[in-house]
């Protein structure tokens, strides 16, 4: 009985056997910490990947959008960058149902809600949604965990980018070129002025500090001259083909109805002129003519015009073959007459005829859009004419347009205030040739798809409170939103699918949270 005792006490007291069991739950906790490691690490990488493809998809479609594309072309091209960036063969299905989750959208920016696009507010923002999901049969498998019964872990990613107009330089006032943009001396543009230049800005040396206090190009070191006198940022602005853009614009014009959201606001302030007798005396019949109305007619019968009614587009074409000598003989057209001043005022003209702009002719509230190829060097002014309002108002309740597919030279002495210039080639602003007295202009805008060069002795000037013109080429920048998502997008994994783990992020440049 003793011997026995004395075995029983000797085994309570030996610790050999309990460092052993110590040592077994250390490992087994140190295999849990390492594989938790392991798998929270691999699971933050997936989560990091899909929310850099979600906005690079994302940011794909609104490019083509900015770029004219229509809804299903931004969803094709937001497609395939999903494609490149994370191909389906390695990553297998990320998206769940195409309509919800990879979709063009119209955001509200006043109410930042997303809304179905339509006729009226069409899309402007691309929504991507991504995951890893029992919905997409493509959880996030655990290499470690899964020995503790963690088996997948569901995440994914969201990501809105948008088109927002840039609220810092109106489109209605300022230099704007995809080419380099190049100052003289002496150039005073005033306070609150802007330029935007896609290349270069070279400004003079003698510029003032009352010069341009808003400069902007996508990369700093590209200005040269006396950037340190203004305020330069560095600014990637989305801006359209210039070329293109006064193509379509003339294209929606020429067309009958309000379908062009352009034509619409243009014509919402133009009425129609109530005298159109002239039309009657050229052969047009007027009964049935209405506001906004296109009248296609020949360079002879506008040069027999003796006015040109209000409210009307007017398409000009030269290159048709002619009916008779008559007509064969009028290569050109006018805009006022020869025999003394006129105003044509709150028209749209649409040519491909070279132009004359009579002498102490005034151009007011119009688009003037020149489609013939040498536009820039066909533009046959007289002394006195004048495009846009007078040079020291604004007036820009009726701005007026000039645009043109190639180059274009223009004497600054024909821009009166509120003139937009729109080319699809360079612009080159220069002095008349008179050498009169320059006044300061106010509410110029020229949006040049090359270089733009503006000539010693010019005054430009915003005007106060300057609105952005409808008819001028957007200037944008890409954005990303965080607008609600319920409705939109599909659940993130099914009801009852067993995840045991959820995690889904607003794209690497929004929030972040758990649930």
């Amino acid at each position: 009985m003793q011997k026995r005792r004395s075995c029983l006490n000797s085994f309570l007291q030996n610790d050999e056997g309990g460092a052993t069991v110590l040592s077994v739950f250390v490992l087994m906790l140190t295999a849990i910490l390492v594989g938790f490691a392991i798998d929270v690490g691999n699971l933050y990488r997936q989560q990091t990947m899909l929310g850099l493809a979600a906005d690079a998809a994302a940011h794909a479609g609104v490019v083509v959008m900015a770029q004219g594309g229509t809804a299903g072309e931004a969803e094709a091209a937001a497609a395939d960058m999903l494609e490149t960036n994370l191909p389906a063969r390695r990553f297998g299905r990320l998206v769940a149902d195409p309509w919800p989750d990879l979709r063009a959208m119209a955001f509200d920016y006043a109410t930042g809600r997303l809304a179905v696009p339509d006729r009226d507010t069409p899309a402007n923002a691309m929504l991507v949604r991504l995951q890893r999901s029992a919905a997409v049969e493509n959880p996030v498998p655990t290499y470690v965990l899964h020995l503790v019964g963690v088996d997948s872990w569901t995440t994914g990613a969201v990501s809105v980018a948008t088109l927002v107009t840039t609220r810092r330089c109106p489109n209605s006032a300022g230099l704007f070129a995809h080419g380099e943009i190049v100052l003289s001396k002496g150039v005073d543009l005033g306070k609150e002025f802007c330029l935007h230049s896609q290349d270069r800005l070279v400004l003079p040396s003698d510029l003032s500090s009352e010069s341009p206090m808003h400069a902007s190009l996508p990369v700093l070191t590209h200005c040269e001259g006396a950037c340190d006198k203004v305020d330069v940022i560095a600014m990637n602005l989305i801006m359209p083909d210039t070329a293109g853009y006064v193509w379509h614009l003339a294209e929606g014009f020429a067309r009958r109805g309000f379908g062009m959201p352009e034509k619409a606001a243009f014509f919402a302030t133009r009425g129609l002129s109530k005298d159109l007798e002239p039309l009657s005396e050229v052969g047009i019949d007027p009964q049935k003519l209405r506001r906004g109305d296109v009248v296609e007619i020949s360079p002879f019968a506008f040069s027999l015009l003796r006015e040109v009614p209000a409210g009307l587009v007017y398409v000009v074409t030269c290159e048709r073959p002619a009916k008779d000598i008559l007509m064969d003989s009028i290569k050109r057209i006018s805009l006022g007459r020869e025999d003394g001043a006129s105003v044509i005022r709150n028209i749209a003209l649409i040519t491909t005829c070279p132009l004359t702009l009579g002498a102490f002719t005034r151009i007011e509230g119009s688009l003037v859009i020149a489609l013939h190829q040498d536009a820039g060097v066909a533009v046959e002014v007289k002394p006195g004419a004048r495009i846009g309002g007078s040079r020291d108002t604004c007036g820009t309740e009726n701005r007026s347009q000039f645009m043109t597919l190639g180059n274009l030279d223009f004497p600054t002495g024909l821009a009166g205030s509120g003139l937009g210039l729109v080319a699809g080639g360079d612009v080159t602003l220069v002095q008349n040739e008179t050498k009169e007295i320059i006044l300061p202009l106010y509410g110029l805008a020229v949006h040049a798809g090359g270089r733009l060069k503006v000539g010693p002795g010019q005054h430009f000037k915003p005007c106060p409170d300057t609105a952005a013109d409808p008819v001028l080429p957007l200037l944008q920048l890409i954005t990303y939103a965080m607008p609600p998502l319920d409705g939109w997008v599909t659940p993130l994994a099914p009801e009852g699918s067993g995840s045991s783990f959820k995690r889904i992020t607003r794209g690497t440049q929004g929030y972040r949270m758990l649930r």
